[in-house]
């Protein structure tokens, strides 16, 4: 997610329990004056870490005060400046995808990954329609079908119904211009993932592969992804391409894109 701007409006996968406050159990005090059994908008995170690596899965965040795009908002964020709250699970069969999300500041980081870490975790069971879930269970993971070539057959996306507390069938997610062309300064010797100099909600990763034949480079937008229901349809995360060499990152990355994982051609970007 992860890995979307900061907005000011939570969706229903926007959510973290209000108790995730440094005493464990209290709910957070809502900047706007509101109370009640409150729920944690991923909007409010203002430094946001995450990381598959190994066998450590890790995810923490860092609350702020009012991004200024919310000041005023009812349906935006609250908790005191300094909130904190993190996971960590150690991965018996490894990460099933190696990925790292650079400590970010305005972005959203889902709350699953706080709060069940171990979704990561090559032996997670993968979730299903019809398994149980609630608002702090999430109906994953969820990992691509795969045909004989290694492309996505299929893939069984998930929401929680909160009605029923069961997992039901629900739409792949979308990427804004996902796989549309990069304006880049890349040679022809430029092949992978190039990395934006700080993870923003404005700078997005793209993928690059040169086209011999058409004497281009061709290119496509992407987001940075910790399983295959992260990315659309069609789609799968990739933790197997190169990054495009001067790269500054700290850990791995995988992005969403198409398969087989590990294969990277032009006809798979916008020329």
């Amino acid at each position: 997610m992860v890995v979307a701007a900061a907005a000011c409006d939570p969706g229903p996968n926007g959510t973290v329990n209000g108790d995730m406050t440094p005493d464990g159990g209290q709910d957070a005090t809502r900047q706007d004056g509101q109370s009640g059994d409150q729920w944690q908008p991923v909007s409010c995170y203002l430094e946001s870490f995450a990381s598959c690596s190994g066998t450590d899965a890790t995810a923490s965040a860092i609350w702020g005060p009012l991004p200024p795009q919310c000041a005023g908002s009812h349906s935006c964020c609250f908790s005191p400046p300094g909130t904190s709250a993190s996971g960590h699970a150690t991965c018996a069969a490894g990460c099933a995808i190696q990925s790292h999300l650079e400590p970010t500041r305005y972005m959203a980081l889902e709350p699953w990954l706080l709060t069940h870490p171990e979704v990561l975790c090559a032996e997670t069971p993968e979730k299903y329609a019809g398994d149980s879930c609630d608002v702090n269970t999430p109906c994953l993971p969820v990992r691509a079908q795969l045909a004989a070539d290694g492309t996505v057959a299929s893939t069984a996306y998930l929401s929680c119904d909160t009605t029923s507390s069961k997992c039901v069938t629900a739409s792949a997610p979308t990427i804004p211009n996902y796989l549309s062309s990069c304006s880049s300064y890349y040679g022809p010797d430029v092949f992978g993932i190039a990395l934006p100099s700080v993870y923003t909600p404005s700078g997005d990763p793209c993928l690059y592969a040169w086209n011999a034949s058409a004497q281009q480079q061709a290119s496509g937008r992407t987001r940075i992804c910790f399983g295959d229901w992260q990315c659309p349809a069609g789609s799968l995360c990739d933790d197997q391409i190169p990054l495009v060499p001067g790269t500054a990152t700290s850990g791995p990355v995988a992005v969403c894109k198409p398969g087989p994982r590990g294969t990277l051609t032009p006809e798979m970007l916008t020329p």
